[in-house]
């Protein structure tokens, strides 16, 4: 199967997807180990990248609800990925909850509440 999403881009099913993810995923592990005293990411903190940064796509099942069968997460977009310009927290499992119920305390202050707040945990 495959289509066209707009002027620029297409999709299709099958393996490509496997391919635009490893490449994704390596572009953003560099940049993390570059930008964080060569700590390395760990796998949790790359797939959270990917699915925080992810658009929806359209054509077949667009208004499915996300993750589906048709377009997993969406697509990745490394613009949302890096360095945005927009306040971001990113947590590389420094932080041990000890039990059910915890969480890492305050991870920061709200920039502006009448803008849209994404949280990915993985």
């Amino acid at each position: 199967m495959n289509g066209n999403i707009d002027s620029a881009h297409r999709w299709s099913s099958g393996l490509h997807s496997a391919a635009n993810i490893t490449g994704v995923s390596a572009v953003f592990a560099s940049w993390w180990y570059a930008s964080n005293f060569n700590q390395r990411p760990f796998p949790s903190l790359v797939r959270a990248a990917l699915i925080n940064s992810a658009l929806d796509m359209n054509g077949a099942n667009a208004g499915a609800r996300i993750p589906n069968g048709s377009e997993g997460w969406g697509r990745p977009n490394m613009k949302f990925m890096l360095n945005t310009g927009v306040g971001m927290k990113r947590m590389n499992e420094e932080v041990v909850l000890p039990e059910t119920g915890h969480g890492p305390g305050s991870p920061g202050a709200l920039g502006d509440g009448s803008k849209p707040l994404r949280v990915t945990l993985a």
